[in-house]
């Protein structure tokens, strides 16, 4: 057990501290019950945490002012060999629950960033919303795994009246954001990326958030990172003068466990539609397991008869790992 505090000699009565783990009376980190093998350490205005095995999780709670509305968690995390448990939630996570002032959870469960298997620093922000009733934030930075390492860095937590004080310091998706004007579909040209917007359907330029997936735009490029058991999903309209799509990209897989289907690996999902109904056969998709290498792919999709929209998914639906995808795109052809 170990804690350790490390910042500089400021006068307590000035202190203005908007990180909630730090106590704005005193400047240091809020106290709370150091699990064995864990280390807290304040570097500044942000704090660190390293979970080693199998050993639970640090349990703060944060107040709440009335008149906030939204709470920001920006940080960076990794994990080193950690062995997940059966349960999604059983690997490296910030978990977290607003509750009320009798101690009773509000609102939904919020969507917590998780990892597992050996990652790379891995740099995190997310908006959530403060339910209504809500007092306090339970903040709980753990390792629910069954072995290996879990580290959270430079950790923030703000609060926030309007979401238009929001200023992103990353690039992550942020769901609340409003999307950009869409283009109509006759002004598309074959070479514009159908995934990005203002392409109808695209990520817009400040992102998108699914479950444990973040769609990032970089430079005119799409990228992907999915954390642990996730997806996003992207519904793209279809032109009926459309014949055929391709679909490229590169990516990596990280520990990525497999379930009991088939298709419980990682995959970018694909179906054709015409309103509720899926037409055509399953397309051929790409989809892996395991640790890999950076890997190209590209392959064309001829359109079936009637299809109005294709829904598409960069998806983790096994059981554990990461997924890094780089320039993901698709781009459609008049011509079969």
């Amino acid at each position: 057990m170990k804690l350790l505090v490390c910042f500089s000699a400021l006068l307590l009565g000035t202190l203005q501290a908007a990180n909630l783990l730090i106590d704005p009376a005193t400047g240091v980190v809020r106290s709370t019950r150091v699990p064995a093998n864990a280390v807290v350490e304040q570097q500044g205005d942000k704090v660190d945490f390293v979970l080693t095995g199998s050993c639970g999780n640090f349990s703060y709670s944060l107040p709440l002012s009335p008149e906030s509305r939204y709470l920001v968690l920006r940080m960076k995390m990794r994990s080193t060999d950690l062995v997940p448990g059966k349960a999604k939630w059983q690997a490296g996570s910030m978990a977290m629950r607003f509750h009320d002032k009798d101690g009773k959870a509000v609102g939904p469960w919020p969507k917590v960033f998780v990892v597992s298997g050996t990652t790379g620093l891995q740099t995190c922000e997310r908006v959530y919303p403060i339910p209504e009733n809500a007092v306090t934030l339970r903040l709980k930075p753990a390792n629910f795994g069954q072995s290996g390492k879990v580290e959270f860095k430079e950790v923030q937590i703000e609060e926030l009246k309007q979401l238009d004080q929001y200023k992103r310091s990353t690039a992550p998706a942020v769901t609340p954001a409003a999307p950009e004007a869409a283009v109509p579909q006759a002004q598309l040209t074959p070479e514009q990326n159908l995934l990005i917007a203002p392409a109808p359907g695209g990520v817009p330029e400040q992102g998108l958030s699914g479950r444990n997936c973040t769609l990032q735009v970089k430079n005119g490029r799409l990228n992907a990172t999915i954390e642990g058991n996730g997806k996003a999903r992207l519904k793209i309209p279809v032109s009926p003068d459309w014949k055929a799509v391709t679909l490229s990209m590169r990516w990596k897989l990280t520990g990525v466990q497999s379930g009991k289907q088939k298709w419980h690996n990682a995959r970018i999902a694909m179906r054709f539609y015409k309103g509720n109904d899926g037409v055509g056969p399953w397309p051929n998709v790409p989809q892996g397991d395991g640790t890999t290498p950076w890997q190209e792919f590209s392959r064309r999709y001829e359109i079936p008869a009637g299809a109005t929209c294709l829904i598409l998914e960069p998806a983790n639906l096994g059981t554990a790992g990461n997924v890094e995808i780089e320039d993901l795109s698709l781009r459609f052809d008049r011509n079969l």
